[in-house]
């Protein structure tokens, strides 16, 4: 059994839009979490990590592009998961544009890269220490979209494309309106 478990699994893995490549997962860190980095930024310069999380903000540079991110665990595709527990927030610095529009606020990313140092920026009132991320390799996520059965109940009747209302509508309430629709 657990070999077809092993098997679903690749195949699930080679579906998820884009892994983080194989000979880079060799070269990083899995242990350096963000919290570790935070508490000695320049010891641990040139070290590979691979992060996710929320992005904040993207900001367009002459060179590069820099996506400030909020930090979130990652899970067994190196998808972040759980937006609402973080241990901060860190940059990516890609060279070259990305379009903020389609990395925008609230999209998903993942990162593997070397840390190359920090960057302060202001943060409301104060300024906030960023680790920096110099991407080797950048994943954006697809929004996840639920089937539409998940929202639309009906979505399977005889005419979807009425949508729920006159369906609803005929089958469930007003039964005094019903002589008058057969008329």
């Amino acid at each position: 059994m657990k070999s077809d478990r092993i098997i679903l699994l690749a195949i699930i893995v080679s579906l998820s839009c884009s892994p983080i490549s194989q000979e880079i997962i060799t070269q990083v860190d899995q242990t350096l979490t963000l919290t570790e980095i935070l508490k000695s930024m320049d010891h641990y310069k040139g070290k590979m990590v691979l992060w996710g999380g929320v992005i904040v903000e993207t900001i367009h540079r002459p060179e590069e592009t820099l996506i400030i991110v909020t930090q979130t665990a990652l899970d067994y595709e190196k998808r972040p998961k759980n937006p609402d527990q973080s241990e901060g927030r860190f940059i990516v610095i890609k060279r070259g544009f990305l379009d903020p529009a389609i990395y925008a606020t609230g999209r998903t990313i993942t990162v593997a890269g070397e840390v190359s140092g920090k960057e302060e920026l202001p943060l409301g009132e104060i300024l906030y220490v960023y680790p920096v991320v110099t991407a080797t390799q950048l994943i954006l996520w697809q929004k996840l979209e639920y089937p539409p059965y998940y929202y639309d109940p009906w979505y399977w009747e005889p005419y979807p494309f009425w949508g729920p209302y006159p369906y609803y509508y005929h089958h469930h309430h007003h039964h005094g309106n019903r002589y008058r629709i057969r008329r």
